[in-house]
């Protein structure tokens, strides 16, 4: 059985008891919810009836305290009292209150209507102090009804009271049991992380690293490196497929290297013969050779010369090919100051204004690369540009692409690149320009672009003709 195969049903099996775990989970949530919410509800019934309680015997405190001093100031308080009791009456109507409560709090109700009553006919007195019918209607209150009224109340809080007890342990019940299916999933995630570990472990992340480890080989030439594997799945088939790409890369590096001598050798040196001889025939037979026979000379110079940087750029874009770079933190910004200090015959020969918009960061790179590309930018900015007061701007910023990225730019005022060789002009010996104006090969973009994406980073460009030329380039941050 295959990998892939072992791992799913190991997952299948395993996800099933997920879902019904979870299906418990959830409806024991859900049951623990509903008893929060009644509890929230009795609370608020018991917090009610209790200041209910505390209303109605502040409203009856106030009818025996206007009848001994007489003061009109507790008849105002007994209105003020009397709607807070009515309103708190209403508010507990308003729950879904057991039979038992409901009787209670009409109990109450008809015991409340009766004080008011009774109130009502106390504050009507013209005289209230030292008044029998003052005490006698006091008297009516407190024996029927202010003894009624305490009991009363009193029974609908200790009805809530053992509501919210009940319910109290419901919801400590229902929290008990959640704990008890979150223990139950943590340990099914342990099983789950055992199995896939091992599984991982044994049969994929360690011949995996085995593949890098032979990768790493690669990368320093060497190519006797080879895995053995008796396992047909398919970390053993991309073994063997592995075994046959080492062997394919050994020969295509062994033909690489052979070309690259060639061309060092073997056509560099006749190269330089050409052309040593080409100016050595135009000196010493100058005064015998027509303009004719000089010019065809200077031509057969120039060939060679050109042939000859055509072969060193070559050799520098086989050589940007290198995956092995070596990496440190380096300093764009004294980097550009270096750049800029080779370059400064050019510079001061246009009149080129060099605007460095921020100071720039350090980043980790391979800094003889990286100096290529930077240095290749700028004498392209320079070269291409026939502005009366040509401006390369150069800036950066931080970007998200795939990974965290500094995203640099170069801004000039040149010529432009047309459309139709946007795409084409990091490509090999392809040239947004024609004629002998603009000198060059065309492979310094290619190579450009292969030292950045060998740095793990892209490059692009944006431009129009006449308007000038943005390239920007993004590096990993490390």
């Amino acid at each position: 059985m295959s990998i892939t195969k072992k791992i799913g049903v190991a997952f299948f099996a395993i996800l099933m008891l997920l879902v019904i775990i979870s299906s418990l989970f959830l409806l024991e949530l859900s049951n623990t919810n509903n008893n929060i919410n009644k509890l929230e509800r009795e609370t608020q019934k018991q917090r009610l009836s209790a200041e209910l309680q505390t209303s109605i015997n502040d409203l009856l405190m106030t009818s025996h305290d206007f009848i001994i001093t007489g003061q009109s100031i507790y008849k105002e308080n007994y209105d003020s009292l009397s709607a807070i009791v009515n309103d708190k009456i209403t508010k507990l109507q308003q729950f879904n209150l057991t039979p038992l409560e409901r009787k209670q709090l009409q109990y109450a109700m008809e015991d409340v209507y009766h004080i008011n009553l009774i109130s009502q006919k106390i504050f009507r007195l013209n005289k209230i102090q030292a008044n029998p019918e003052a005490i006698f209607l006091m008297e009516e209150i407190d024996k029927p009804y202010g003894k009624n009224i305490n009991k009363e109340v009193t029974a609908i809080y200790d009805t809530v009271k053992a509501n919210v007890k009940t319910v109290k342990s419901s919801v400590n019940k229902s929290r008990a049991n959640i704990f008890s299916v979150v223990i139950s999933l943590s340990l099914l995630a342990f099983l789950i992380s055992i199995i896939v570990i091992y599984l991982t472990m044994h049969k994929i992340s360690k011949r995996i690293l085995e593949l890098v480890k032979v990768a790493e080989k690669i990368t320093i030439k060497d190519f006797s490196v080879h895995l053995a594997t008796k396992e047909k799945d398919e970390v053993g088939l991309l073994i063997i497929a592995f075994n046959a790409m080492i062997e394919e890369i050994h020969r295509r590096y062994e033909d690489l290297e052979n070309f690259s001598f060639i061309v060092a050798h073997d056509l560099k040196s006749p190269l330089n013969g050409i052309i040593g001889y080409g100016e050595i025939l135009k000196e010493d037979y100058r005064n015998k050779l027509d303009d004719e026979a000089k010019e065809q000379i200077d031509v057969i110079i120039s060939s060679g010369k050109r042939m000859a940087l055509l072969i060193n750029d070559l050799l520098e874009f086989a050589r940007a090919g290198k995956t092995i770079i070596s990496e440190e933190q380096i300093s764009i910004e004294n980097m550009i100051d270096e750049i800029t200090t080779d370059l400064d015959y050019m510079i001061k020969q246009k009149d080129v204004i060099i605007d460095v918009k921020q100071m720039l960061p350090s980043c980790h790179c391979d800094k003889t690369q990286i100096s290529q590309v930077w240095k290749n930018l700028i004498t392209n900015s320079i070269k291409y540009n026939d502005s009366a007061l040509p401006i390369i701007e150069i800036g950066y910023e931080e970007v998200e692409d795939e990974l965290p990225m500094y995203r640099f730019h170069i801004k000039d005022n040149g010529i432009g690149i047309d459309d139709s060789f946007k795409n084409r002009i990091f490509m090999p010996f392809q040239r947004a320009v024609s004629g002998s104006k603009y000198e060059g090969t065309g492979i310094g973009l290619a190579i450009v672009k292969r030292v950045i994406e060998n740095h793990g980073g892209r490059i692009w460009v944006d431009s129009k003709i006449g308007a000038g030329t943005t390239f920007y380039f993004t590096i990993p941050i490390k």
